[in-house]
């Protein structure tokens, strides 16, 4: 059997638009594959990222108001105002720090990279321990303040004390963002 020369050429075109079709649906399928992959990965921690840059955030705002009210000249009025602060502030991070806790724990129920998220809840952990040590200091020196005023010799060593939880709970909060990051910077190059 014979075919002529038209339809022979028709039968190319035909086998070309095939292969098109072929690669075609291909990419779409790994595009959508990708699309997933991408999307399972920020479901836990696109929020985590908010909730801890959030966190950050509100850190930093409350290590200069710190800084602020002890340059406060009243030793009382300066008092009140650090333990008005500190209400707001273990208010605010308490809530924060559960809401993190809570999308670790909802994201560990269902997701396939347990590891990194148990890293992530060991941070959140850490940065709860070294809020609490702040806490503590900024009660210290918060009493200190309110019975001795600035005559006190040990109102120096509290001062020192809060500033230096405040830079290990910065610490610990930059680098629970880096993990989160680089978890995330992962998750993009697999996809």
């Amino acid at each position: 059997m014979r075919l002529s020369i038209a339809t022979k050429v028709f039968l190319g075109f035909v086998a070309v638009l095939a292969c098109s079709a072929a690669v075609s649906a291909y990419g779409v399928a790994r595009l959508r594959r990708i699309g997933q992959g991408l999307s399972l990965l920020s479901r836990p921690y696109m929020p985590l990222t908010r909730a801890v840059s959030t966190l950050e955030a509100f850190h930093k705002e409350r290590v200069r108001n710190t800084d602020r009210l002890l340059d406060e000249a009243d030793a009382r009025a300066r008092a009140a105002f650090i333990a008005l602060d500190r209400t707001y502030f273990a208010r605010v991070v308490g809530e924060r720090l559960t809401y993190a806790q809570q999308l670790v724990g909802s994201a560990q129920q269902t997701a396939s990279d347990r590891d990194a998220l148990d890293r992530i809840s060991a941070r959140l952990s850490a940065v709860s321990a070294r809020v609490a040590e702040e806490e503590k200091a900024a009660a210290t020196l918060t009493a200190r303040l309110e019975k001795g005023g600035s005559a006190d010799p040990s109102l120096e060593d509290s001062v020192t004390r809060l500033k230096t939880a405040q830079r290990r709970v910065d610490y610990e909060v930059r680098d629970l963002g880096r993990i989160l990051q680089d978890q995330m910077n992962q998750g993009v190059d697999e996809a």
